[in-house]
């Protein structure tokens, strides 16, 4: 959650099937790393809207959510300076 804030993302939601990501007015997140993410994979990517990012992956346990999750945050802050630090050195 500390690392979601930290980007200015509004909400994330993950199921078995995927999630969405939904940014908030202030967001961190360049437009171009999204953009960057939708042309790399955009069978996993998409915009749902303008602040949604809808996430397609079979993600069936907790830990894959959770792993799916951490990877998506590393990606849509890659790029950004560190605004403070985790003791295993990741955004908070």
């Amino acid at each position: 959650r500390l690392r979601a804030a930290a980007l200015g993302l509004k909400r994330i939601d993950m199921s078995a099937g995927g999630g969405r990501v939904e940014f908030g007015p202030n967001t961190a997140v360049e437009p171009m790393t999204v953009v960057g993410l939708i042309q790399a994979a955009p069978d996993r990517y998409r915009f749902d809207s303008q602040q949604r990012l809808r996430v397609t992956a079979d993600v069936e346990t907790a830990a894959e959510r959770f792993a799916c999750i951490e990877q998506l945050l590393d990606d849509l802050g890659a790029g950004l300076p560190v605004m403070a630090q985790t003791a295993s050195g990741r955004l908070a």
